[in-house]
């Protein structure tokens, strides 16, 4: 199988995998301290493009990967991704979700009878997680927060050939891990910010390890609503029987956060 075709499962690194999730950083635009009074919500909706490099494998099938920006946006036919945070004076709590559909074509290598493959691809990813800002300054904060990630994968697989039947594979899994983090960012002025933050998890529950790191530049348009643009980068290393992801994906990424 070449490549392209290992798409089946490293999209998914996503985070999803995705992940969790650029939205670690950019769930919660800085702003000067509220009052304690004060509940606050940020709603971010944002885009991910990831280059994928590992190896994957299903019903015992393992193949390298080494997927493209370009193949990424060439496969995809349908995704969604929103991270939400929201809190009373320093507590916080979020959740993250991702989904993506993908489906690739190419020719195989001759020698098996099999000259075509397809391969259908999903994946959704969530996490929620509860913090508290260990600092909250005008200018500064930090965030430290504990949490779970939801991750599904669900895939086909049909090779085909001029002398030989079409045979089809598929395969879904769904595990959850628990993470930990921090989040924070800095007020360069009363325009710019900058934001980053990261989560580790796994730990031999369901992973073996996932963790994802971001670091965002944000610009103010106006009180409630920021922009930012970043740099973001997730590993999962995931088995269980024949099916295997051990992948890191990175790639930059996009968020609009709206504060109310």
């Amino acid at each position: 199988m070449n490549a392209k075709l290992a798409l089946l499962l490293a999209l998914a690194s996503t985070s999803a995998f995705a992940g969790t999730p650029i939205s670690e950083t950019i769930t919660t635009p800085p702003t000067s301290a509220a009052s304690p009074s004060d509940w606050w919500l940020t709603i971010t909706p944002y885009g991910w493009v990831t280059a994928t490099e590992g190896d994957m494998g299903v019903a015992g099938q393992i193949a390298p990967v080494d997927i493209s920006m370009r193949d990424t946006l060439e496969d995809l036919e349908m995704s969604f991704m929103l991270a939400a945070e929201g809190g009373f004076d320093r507590w916080a709590f979020g959740i993250d979700g991702i989904f993506g559909a993908f489906s690739s074509g190419g020719q195989l290598p001759p020698g098996t009878g099999f000259t075509n493959a397809t391969v259908d691809f999903d994946q959704f990813f969530a996490r929620v997680h509860a913090g508290y800002q260990v600092i909250k300054e005008d200018h500064a904060t930090l965030t430290a927060f504990v949490g779970a990630r939801f991750s599904y994968l669900s895939m086909e697989i049909a090779v085909s050939g001029p002398t030989v039947e079409t045979e089809r594979r598929d395969d879904s899994k769904s595990w959850i891990d628990p993470v930990v983090g921090m989040h924070g960012s800095w007020e360069i002025n009363d325009c710019w910010f900058i934001q980053g933050g990261g989560d580790i998890g796994g730990f031999g529950v369901s992973s073996d390890l996932i963790w994802q790191a971001t670091v965002a530049l944000g610009y103010h348009f106006t009180d409630s609503v920021a922009g930012l643009i970043g740099y973001r980068g997730m590993g999962v290393d995931y088995s269980d029987g024949g099916f295997l992801v051990d992948t890191i994906a990175h790639g930059p990424a996009l968020g609009l956060s709206i504060r109310f």
